[in-house]
This record gives C-alpha cells, structure tokens and sequence, in this order.
C-alpha cells in the first residue's frame, strides 16, 4: 500500500503516445503521484480493489476500455472514485452531458492548463478526504451502516500490526454474495442496495465487539475478526455463512436470498501488507465461490509460525484419523416425488464424527481438509461408502437411487472418471440409480472439466444433478452445454415463491424447459409443509427437506407414505 500522501493515478484506454503526453504533463505540476496505464478491465478492478488514494482519468471514443468503460465499472461497483474524461477539439457530448453521466469533469486535451487545474483540484479533494480519514475516529458511512472500503483500508493500516502480534487468532473474512449479481438484474439496483443493508445488519449480529466490518465493493463484505483458538475463528466464519443464507429479506413485493462464499486470510505474518492480506482474503474468496459457492476457503500462506502450523496439523491428523478409524460418516435425507413414484432417493450429506461422538458439519472441517489437498480423497471416500450402503439397500430387496456431491477437485482430477467406473464394476449395482451432483456454479467455472467427467459418467449410464439452480444468466445456456437429468432449483428462487414475481417468472421459465428436455425437478431446503402448495402448483416433480426428515444415518424413511 502507497503512503497515503501519494495519489495514485490511473490513465485508462488510449495510446502510449496519449498516456506519455499525460505522463509529461504531471511531471510539471508539483504534486505526488504515481501514474498507471490501464488497459483492461481486470487490472481496473485490481487497481480500485488494493488502492486507497486514486483518481481515474482516461479518454472517450478510444478503442477498447475507455473511460466510460471504467466509469461504468467504478458505479456498479459502488466505489466513490472521481474520474475524468478527456476529449480531443470534436466531441459529441457537452461537459454538462459528460458530466451528467457520471464524470467529475470533462477536459478538452488541448487546454492543458485547464487538465491542470483540473487534476490539481481532484488531488486537493483526496488529499483532504485522507487527511479527514486520519485525524478523526471512523464512523460509519457507508449506506450500509458499515465502515466505507476507504475508512476500512485506513482502519486495518494502524491495527494490522498489533493483530499480527496478538496472541489471539485474527483474519480477514472477505464475504462475496454468490448471486449478487442475478438480484440486481432482477430487482434493480435500488432494491439491491436494500438488500445489502439487510446483508449488513445481519453480518453485524454475528460480530464480537473487538470485530470491524465493511462493505467492501458490489455485493462483497470484508471483516476484521479475531478469536482465541483457530477452530472458533473457523466456526465463526461459518456461521457467517450459515446466517446469511438462511437470511431472507422482504423488500417491496419480492423475497430476496443468498448464499455466499468466504475467504479467510489468517494475520499471522509479521510482514504481510495491508494490500497483499486483502488481496489473499479476496483471493481465497474466489476460491470458494468458484467450488460452488455457499462455502469457506482458507488462504494457503507459505508463512506460518509454529502455532498456526500446529493448529493446522492438529486438523490434519484429525482428518487423516478419520480417514483411518471411519470417522467420516454419511447422513441421508430423502427426496420424494411429487408425483406418486414410490422410488427411494436420498442425498448423501457427509459429517465427522470424533471418538467421543461430537458431529462436525463439512463448513467446519472441509475448509482445513480443502487447504491440506484431501478433497479428491474424500470425495472418494463417500463415493465408495455411499455405493456400499447401496449395496446393502439392495442386498434387503430395496432398490435406492443416491445423490452424490462432487467437489471442483473431483472435476479438476483426470482420473476421477475411470476410478468411478472401475469402483462401480467391483458392485453389483444398476449403475442408473447414481447420481453425480454438482451445483451449477461450479460447473460453469469448470465447464470443460464437467463436460468431460459427465461424458464419461454418462457412458457407463450414471446420471446427473445440477444443485442451486437458477441463479445465473447462463443457466439456462449450461443445459445446452452438458446432458443432465434433474435440476434442484436454488434456495433463493425458492424463498417466498408464492409472493415473489421475479423467483414466478424465472421458476416458470426453469419448469418449461425441463419439461421440454424431460428433467427431473426438485425443490431443496424445504422447511415446512406450508410450502408444498405452490411446489405443487409449479409442477416440481421432487421434494426434499428437514419437514420430511433430518439426515439420518439409517435409510428408513417410508416412501409409500406419498405427498399426494
């Protein structure tokens, strides 16, 4: 991170002969800067992302990213940023037009002490905001009651170093909404905004007192938290998670949910940065929501003191003992038809379980056994368990369709295909009552690795679900794109659905297609009977939730007992 007296400048667009003119006009003017050549959204996004102190200046009618490209990135991003545009003697905007769209100014290149005035000024407001930022105690300015990025930045400079010298366990939680996206698109952006507030409040609830939070950018979160052992401080992200998506806001006449993805960036490292901790926590956000999201990722550091490592080595003996003593345990829960078929289906959900019979939930544990390169292996685990316990269903005269999870290692792993189906060959199963389940975010960001693991699953007539449905504009494109055979519409599209128009229209949108492509479709997550009304009125044909049964480790639910 730049001392906070240097302003950060990034030209974006234009030619080199444009920025190095730039370049020479700044060097004659008495300020401290830094200048930068933007060319891409993706360094744009960096440069917002890690610096405090920035002004954005760039040209229109450029090929490629210009600076209404940015201007329009630095708005959906809720950033506060002022940026300039620059024209040449023709423009088809007036300054007041150029303004009205969003840029602190608008300045003719050939009056170059006009640029200059300009620049001076904008530097002057950013100077004085810094100075505003360090003299005077934070306060919440943000519209959603947080800490605003820059006060956040500011904040965790003075603190980080006292963090990393702290006994306790403190990290940075970098919170992103996983459909953030898809609910301004669908309900606007003001709606949006009071949905984040929501988002906010509940975030708050789940803080200590010594904790600090803001938002970060668009549908993103970063928290300051600190706990006394490293299984409270992941237990705590966890219930960050768990709280945010089954929070459920009302706003108008729509019913709004998310799940999110957290990235967990342990201040252990006496030399870390407040750039580069930020950084990792984000990095390790992305990691999350790119394995489907609704999940914790903890940042890999290659500098760990001894206490952290012995903290991580104490999960890792507990996974690698559960790998030997059979502590890793399968839990199912049914999933019923809607439409009189009496076929057992149950989801496989995995816990562990230690000697003295605690159960831990994956949000827990998966994180560490993530971080330790142990997810192929338990995926591979569970598969075998679950085609044991299939076996023995059927060895009773009872034949069990299963749905099981994969993971984005699972995918990522070239031999995965061929051990499924050596595996298989050693059981004697209808191969038609597997079914291999992965949410729909992972598969898009895995597209190629998805295609080819179903290509070869589907071979050997194992069938597919795609989890949390819904929630993306490609979607629909995805059932182009890959063979599958049920999809489980997201949590979110099913909150409220009576009520809410938006989750109407696209759940309406979802049941003809399925139709069409003859899909299997199931509503997950459900709470109470309440809801079976509309699950019918929309033609689902499954059904799957804690008011049917709580996972259970026997697979003795009565499906002759239909919801018809």
């Amino acid at each position: 991170m730049m001392p906070r007296n240097i302003i950060q400048i990034s030209y974006v667009g234009g030619a080199v002969s444009d920025f190095e003119k730039l370049a020479e006009l700044i060097q004659t003017m008495n300020i401290s800067a830094k200048l930068n050549h933007i060319k891409s959204k993706q360094t744009l996004i960096g440069e917002l992302e890690t610096t405090q102190n920035l002004l954005v200046i760039g040209n229109t009618k450029k090929r490629g990213f210009d600076v209404f490209n940015a201007l329009k990135l630095i708005q959906e991003m809720k950033y506060s940023i002022p940026v300039l545009g620059l024209y040449d003697d023709k423009s088809e905007l007036s300054v007041a037009e150029a303004m009205q769209k969003g840029l602190n100014d608008y300045v003719n290149t050939s009056d170059q002490l006009h640029l200059q005035l300009v620049i001076n000024r904008e530097i002057n407001s950013l100077e004085n905001y810094a100075v505003q930022l360090s003299s005077e105690k934070i306060s919440a300015l943000d519209f959603t009651g947080l800490y605003s990025r820059l006060q956040f930045i500011s904040y965790l400079e003075k603190e980080l170093p006292q963090r990393v010298a702290n006994s306790e366990f403190s990290a940075l939680l970098y919170l992103q909404l996983d459909n953030f996206s898809w609910i301004n698109e669908s309900i606007g952006i003001d709606s949006g905004d009071l949905f984040l507030k929501d988002t906010a409040n509940v975030i708050m609830t789940m803080l200590d007192e010594s904790d600090v939070a803001a938002r970060y950018q668009g549908g993103s979160f970063i928290m300051l938290v600190s706990s006394p052992t490293m299984n409270k401080l992941n237990a705590k992200a966890d219930m960050i998670r768990e709280a945010i998506s089954i929070a459920v806001s009302d706003i108008d006449e729509d019913t709004i949910s998310s799940s999110c993805s957290i990235g967990i960036r342990l201040l252990e490292d006496a030399e870390l940065s407040t750039q580069e901790a930020i950084s990792h926590s984000f990095e390790a956000s992305d990691s999350a929501k790119a394995n489907g999201g609704d999940s914790i990722h903890l940042y890999k550091s290659s500098h760990q003191p001894e206490i952290i490592n012995k903290s991580n080595n104490a999960w890792d003996h507990r996974i690698k003992e559960a790998f030997e003593n059979d502590l890793f345990q399968l839990f199912f829960q049914p999933i019923v038809s809607l439409r009189g078929d009496t076929k057992a289906r149950y989801e496989v959900l995995l816990r562990m379980i230690d000697k003295e019979g605690n159960i831990t939930s994956p949000g827990t544990f998966l994180p560490f056994a993530e971080r330790a390169g142990l997810m192929a292996d338990i995926d591979r685990r569970v598969i075998l368990h679950s085609f044991e316990k299939s076996l023995e269903q059927l060895e009773l005269g009872k034949e069990t369709e299963i749905f099981i999870k994969l993971s984005g290692k699972s995918l990522d792993d070239k031999t995965m295909p061929g051990w499924i189906t050596n595996t298989l060959n050693d059981f004697d199963l209808n191969n038609n009552n597997i079914v291999f389940e992965i949410t729909e975010s992972l598969a898009l960001s895995h597209l190629s690795q998805t295609r080819r693991l179903i290509d070869s699953l589907k071979k050997i007539n194992c069938k597919i679900a795609i989890d949390h449905f819904g929630t993306r504009l490609k979607s629909f494109k995805l059932l182009e794109l890959i063979e599958v055979d049920y999809i489980k519409i997201d949590t979110g599209l099913m909150a409220q659905l009576q009520s809410n128009k938006a989750h109407q229209i696209i759940v309406t949108k979802i049941m003809k297609v399925a139709k069409k492509s003859n899909l299997g479709v199931m509503a997950a997550s459900v709470q109470d009977a309440n809801s079976l009304p509309v699950i019918w009125q929309y033609g689902f044909h499954f059904v799957q939730g804690y008011f049917l049964q709580i996972p259970d480790q026997q697979m003795e639910y009565d499906f002759s007992n239909l919801l018809i």
